[in-house]
Formats: structure tokens, sequence, C-alpha cells
């Protein structure tokens, strides 16, 4: 098996997750409740009752098939590309993070509008792992070719667009997961750049 045919484990387990827990909410109406009364982010439950694993939890918390079925096919045909460039912990990291700082810029705006929202979803860190693919196209076009660049900027640019353009939809998750996304690619690849000119340094 050759390393582009080999699955990504961090990628295959996140999509593992989120759809075993969908599973569980789709065919156990109970634990469904019980996971959108407690694991949905709402704004004034994690202010105001300290309930900050919400943050977390709304992550792998989907409304619908639609919903969980288009997260989880960008994730998992882009995160095994993300993940075989960078390597499994920084998947991971690249994954938390954006999908943490998505929910935080939610939650500001929720509050700062003094509104009531119910969050769920896994589109911030989605964001974030496309975000990481698109550093990777403009950085180096020859890493996904021409028209991969055009494809993935397109559909980051459509995918935003229907957010905005689409009631309910979290935008502020998706506009934060993208950011955190680039700014950590950027310094994953300034830090190969680093450990590659010291490595030259120490070879002369």
């Amino acid at each position: 098996m050759t390393e582009r045919e080999r699955v990504q484990p961090v990628t295959a387990a996140l999509t593992a997750v989120n759809v075993i827990i969908f599973l569980i909410q789709f065919f156990y109406r109970p634990a469904a409740r019980f996971f959108y009364e407690e694991g949905t982010l709402v704004g004034y439950a994690v202010a105001e009752q300290g309930e900050y694993w919400r943050i977390v939890t709304s992550m792998f918390l989907h409304a619908g098939t639609d919903h969980i079925f288009s997260n989880m096919l960008i994730l998992y045909f882009v995160g095994i590309e993300v993940e075989r460039r960078f390597g499994h912990l920084r998947m991971l990291l690249l994954y938390f993070a954006s999908g943490i700082a998505g929910n935080l810029l939610s939650l500001a705006a929720e509050l700062r509008m003094h509104e009531v929202w119910r969050s769920l979803g896994a589109s911030g860190a989605v964001f974030g792992v496309v975000a990481a693919m698109a550093v990777l196209a403009v950085r180096n076009r020859r890493y996904i070719g021409r028209s991969g660049m055009q494809r993935v900027l397109f559909g980051i640019a459509f995918s935003l667009y229907s957010g905005f353009r689409t009631a309910g939809t979290n935008n502020f998750a998706h506009v934060g997961g993208f950011l955190t996304g680039v700014a950590l690619t950027c310094l994953f690849l300034l830090s190969e750049d680093l450990r590659r000119r010291a490595a030259r340094r120490e070879e002369l």
C-alpha cells in the first residue's frame, strides 16, 4: 500500500466519532434529546452557568443527515490530504483549535447581539481543515495542480456564500474556524521553513 492510499488515522477517527454520535442520536431519541439539551452551544449556558464543555461537544453534533453528510464528506477527503502533509498531531490540533475558535467567535457574537442561539456541527473545524488545504494550494500550486487549486478556492467561496445565504447557518463559526486554520497552517509552514534553514546551516 502506497502512502497516498493509506488511511490517515486521525481523519478517519474524527469522521467515525461524528458519524457514530449521529447514529446514536438518530436511532435513540432519548439520547438525541439529551445531546441537544446538554451538548449544543448556547451562549448564556456557557457564560452564565459555566457549561464550558458545550464549546467542544457541539462540534460533534449534527442537525440532520444533510448536515453531517456534507461536513463529513469534506472532512474526510480534504482531511486525509492535510493529515498526510502535516502529520497526525497537527491534524488533530488543527481540527480542535479551528472548531473551538469558531465556537468562541460565535459565542461572542451571540452575547454581543443579546440573542439566544443553539449551535451545533463540525463546520468550524471543517472550515479550518479546508483553510489548511487552501493555504497549501496557494503556497505551492504544484501540490494539487492549478485545476485542483481552483476547485479548492471555489469550494471555499461557495461554502461561505451559501452559509450567508442560508437561514440558520452559523457563519461566525465558519469564519472563525477558517481564519484559525489559515493562521495555524502558516505557523506550521513557517516552523518547517525554520527547521530546514537550521539544518542547512548545520551542514555548512
